[in-house]
């Protein structure tokens, strides 16, 4: 595929999103966003300044609408938008996820799209054995989902795995169509300028557009929570990641391309605070005050698989260190300008 093409990017303006975007427009690919609501405004604005390559395509209901003006002149697709967890009952979430996937994915064949990228989750791979390889699911079942006794993210792991069992259903009826599928774990790191100019245009302390970047930013709070999970990927790497699935090995060339990724180092959150005190000084004072049980051994992922198909090393993913930097430095970005406009900064939601 040549990066003279267009790309029609869904999730456009979430954390994620407006990375792969950003990288899209650096590797020469021109864009088609779709956004709804107040996010077409907002996401016109931010990338004003690349008009002549961003195009904004506003669209109601991903699940359910039809839109086929937005796949005219369309080369490629890649899906990132996803409900999050707690919006709505289990059935809804469930409908969300998978009428969202297969809905947008019809779609574009239907208008002769043959190459289609998909963010998943590490969530629908994760399981009792410590295994993440692309032969591995989470065994959870819809009715377990459905029975009212399971935690918002086991509901959500259980959506998007079955949004994942329909999207490959629907890829083995479709062979023409190259499909790449990338389960990232927690994403991390800077927020891009256009979601920053979004954070902008909304309220203090509305952290839905943060991502779980909010786990790293309970570190800046006394009273800060530490996520349980240390699995986690640059937000840049698993964006170049979908950029390069564009041009990466067909699937009659290398099978089934389920990618699952996570950083080759778990995240040690002691060591995350000791280079806070190091790196940032200047916030000593307020850096969370719990401490974390030792880092467990990082679990079997197939890094070899992913360099296979999409050329990306083991040793290509970020440091932790940057990663953590960046990420905070990006949120005390944020922060600044609400405690300008005389907002009192709230404790974030962690994940």
């Amino acid at each position: 595929m040549s990066s003279s093409t267009r790309v029609l990017v869904s999730g456009a303006s979430g954390f994620l999103g407006t990375h792969i975007v950003n990288q899209l427009l650096s590797s020469g690919y021109s864009v088609r966003a779709l956004a709804r609501g107040s996010k077409v405004a907002a996401l016109r604005a931010a990338y004003a300044n690349a008009a002549e390559r961003v195009e904004v395509y506003e669209i109601n209901d991903i699940s359910h609408d039809e839109f086929p003006d937005a796949f005219v002149g369309v080369d490629a697709l890649i899906h990132s938008a996803s409900p999050l967890p707690g919006k709505g009952t289990p059935e809804e979430l469930f409908k969300a996820a998978v009428d969202g996937s297969l809905n947008i994915v019809r779609q574009a064949e239907k208008a002769g799209i043959k190459k289609v990228v998909i963010t998943g989750s590490m969530a629908s791979v994760r399981n009792s054995q410590n295994s993440f390889t692309p032969n591995d699911w989470n065994p959870i079942t819809k009715e377990a989902a459905f029975s009212g006794t399971l935690p918002i993210m086991a509901i959500y792991a259980a959506s998007k795995k079955h949004a994942e069992l329909a999207v490959w259903e629907w890829a083995d009826a479709h062979p023409h169509v190259d499909v790449t599928l990338i389960n990232p774990p927690f994403l991390y790191g800077s927020l891009t300028p256009q979601l920053q100019s979004i954070i902008d245009s909304g309220k203090p302390n509305d952290y839905s557009l943060f991502s779980t970047t909010t786990n790293l930013y309970q570190l800046l709070f006394p009273q800060g929570t530490l996520t349980s999970s240390l699995l986690y990927a640059s937000v840049e790497d698993v964006a170049k990641l979908h950029v390069l699935s564009l041009t990466g090995k067909p699937t009659s060339e290398v099978g089934r391309k389920r990618i699952v990724v996570a950083n080759p180092h778990v995240i040690d959150w002691n060591k995350a605070v000791v280079t806070l005190k190091e790196q940032r000084p200047e916030l000593v004072e307020r850096l969370i005050t719990a401490h974390a049980d030792p880092a467990h051994p990082l679990p079997n992922l197939d890094y070899l698989r992913v360099e296979e198909v999409l050329g990306f090393k083991k040793s290509d993913f970020t440091p932790f260190e940057m990663t953590l930097l960046d990420t905070i430095d990006s949120l005390l970005e944020v922060e600044k300008k609400w405690t300008a406009a005389g907002a009192e900064v709230i404790v974030p939601p962690a994940w």
